[in-house]
């Protein structure tokens, strides 16, 4: 019998909505795309629209909505940590119950304001799931990877109560092991220190960027604020944790570590320190946890999801320094990504309907443009563009000549990684080109690395222990040859964010980046977002051009148009 399930994140930030036929991923978008407010946590409406328009569905055709929380699960705790907490803490409290009834009542309201049913679709109980929020971000990786039985780990800052979850798996059937509650959270940690230091939520990448500059003088501090107590367990101090969303952290926490920096204070070493050592306490916890959770389960493979798992360079140390030997990441890892576990659990689990899991081999799972759509849009804008007979042949020329290119083509990404259809790309052979990037264009700081993307075949020449990183989700140590061919994607380390590109995946891509190496003798190109700093990824052909004539880019291809500024 054929099945439709919906899924939709409902969260403060990184709403997103899917769509899941007879078990497949056919549709994934990220709201922030659609109404262009990064990290939005709005009700998904937009998202929703489009995973069914992109269908040719309705609400009609839907059988299961499930959610990514159940909102109602953890008023008791959250009362009771805002008691013990009085006066500072009134504002969590507020804030957690303003986003209960907000998404509470648009969960009763919104069947009503997407594409209604067709005229022949008779009348049917669409059904509602609330699923917890860590299950959601665990089936999240399990259903898309390539594995029957794994050990499954979730990790972020606060899904109901959670902020850490284990269980197993086999054969679609998910067993929990165990959780770790509030305030007791990884997510929380490394939030704290990313505010300690000058930056603003949502910039922990930042401080991962930050954290090759320095030395981990401060690990013994860092022990001090979080530890891991064994079992399964660690523990975050509340000495240092402040109950207001205003400032995350306590004056005890200015007292162990030294002055908070402002946000447009000048960094300093003690700074790149202090990244340094919450980098290194941050990945000695989580080691330590997902080797107890080996020893628990004694599974060889591990489904990795939650906010944390975006740790790239933790994450390029699981298969070297724990016993695990096969690993799988959500691409999309963050509270967006939960969509996709909670359709799939539902697809899967909770209503099976025979259907088999599809492993996932890409995220181009968004919005697409076609052809006419683009020259249309350009013919009545007014907008010069030239139409190349071997276009990957021509922007490959351009950019061996210090272009720097905006590229959009096909379905966009779903997830934070930029992976070859809403890109920003460049000649990685030169460091001056990475200042380039990062001053002209991107408009961020100069210490933020840029990814290589590389032909999968090649890999192995630059990039050492690492075999297939597609979703850009892993850090490895480049080789000598890599540190002299491509230095504007090598981090001050020596390690680079690798994306891999395969041909079977994104044809388009892979041959753009083999005409390069046919130019150059180097298979790699920066790889990074196609957006300005505090804006979302571009998702429509007119974001792109907006981007391209507000930036320091030179080039913008959309889908097989080229345009360039004029002189």
């Amino acid at each position: 019998m054929s099945r439709t399930v919906l899924g939709v994140t409902i969260s403060v930030h990184d709403s997103s909505a899917c769509l899941v036929r007879d078990g497949k991923l056919v549709a994934a978008v990220e709201e922030e795309r659609l109404v262009r407010r990064k990290h939005t946590g709005e009700f998904p409406l937009k998202s929703i629209e489009y995973c069914l328009a992109s269908q040719g569905m309705t609400i009609g055709d839907v059988d299961c909505v499930a959610y990514t929380q159940v909102p109602w699960k953890a008023i008791p705790s959250k009362i009771g940590y805002t008691l013990a907490r009085l006066p500072h803490s009134t504002s969590f409290l507020a804030r957690e119950l303003y986003w209960y009834l907000l998404n509470y009542a648009h969960v009763r309201t919104w069947p009503e304001r997407v594409t209604p049913r067709r005229a022949d679709q008779p009348p049917k109980r669409l059904e509602h799931l609330f699923l917890e929020h860590h299950l959601t971000h665990a089936t999240s990786a399990y259903y898309p990877s390539p594995f029957e039985e794994a050990a499954l780990c979730s990790i972020d800052q606060r899904g109901e109560w959670a902020s850490t979850f284990f269980a197993t798996a086999r054969q679609n059937r998910i067993t929990p092991i165990s959780e770790i509650h509030y305030p007791d959270s990884l997510g929380l940690f490394y939030l704290m220190i990313t505010l300690f230091l000058g930056f603003r939520y949502h910039e922990e990448y930042e401080v991962m960027g930050l954290a090759a500059y320095g030395k981990p003088r401060y690990v013994d501090e860092m022990a001090q604020i979080a530890r891991y107590t064994g079992d399964l367990r660690f523990e975050l101090d509340e000495r240092f944790v402040a109950s207001s969303w205003k400032r995350l952290y306590t004056d005890d926490l200015i007292r162990l570590l030294g002055p908070a920096r402002g946000y447009d204070e000048p960094f300093t070493e003690r700074h790149y320190d202090i990244a340094a050592s919450l980098q290194a306490q941050t990945e000695r916890i989580v080691l330590a946890l997902l080797r107890d959770l080996h020893r628990r389960t004694r599974l060889p493979r591990l489904c990795l999801a939650g906010g944390v798992a975006l740790n790239s360079v933790m994450n390029g140390k699981i298969l070297t320094e724990t016993p695990f030997t096969e690993l799988f990441i959500q691409p999309a890892a963050h509270d967006a990504g939960g969509s996709i576990g909670a359709a799939m659990h539902a697809a899967h689990s909770i209503h099976p309907n025979g259907s088999q899991r599809q492993p996932m081999d890409h995220v181009y799972l968004g919005p697409e443009f076609s052809a006419d759509e683009i020259r249309a849009l350009l013919d009545s804008s007014r907008l010069a563009y030239s139409e190349p007979a071997d276009l990957e042949s021509e922007i490959a020329k351009r950019l061996s000549e210090g272009k720097v290119v905006g590229w959009f083509q096909g379905r966009m990404e779903f997830g934070p990684r930029a992976l070859g259809n809403r890109s920003i790309l460049a000649d990685p052979r030169t460091r001056a080109m990475q200042d380039r990037v990062n001053l002209m264009v991107k408009e961020r700081q100069s210490f933020r690395p840029f990814a290589p993307a590389i032909l999968e075949e090649k890999v192995g020449e630059y990039v050492s222990g690492i075999q297939s990183s597609p979703y850009m989700l892993l850090v490895g140590r480049v080789t000598e040859k890599a540190k002299a061919a491509m230095p504007a994607v090598v981090h001050v380390d020596g390690t680079a964010r690798v994306q891999t590109v395969s041909r079977r995946a994104n044809p388009r891509f892979w041959t753009l980046i083999n005409r390069f190496e046919q130019f150059t003798g180097v298979p790699v190109l920066l790889n990074t977002s196609f957006n300005l700093r505090g804006e979302p990824i571009v998702c429509s052909p007119r974001d792109a051009i907006r981007t391209f004539f507000t930036s320091g880019l030179d080039l913008l291809v959309l889908d097989r148009f080229v345009l360039a500024k004029p002189k």
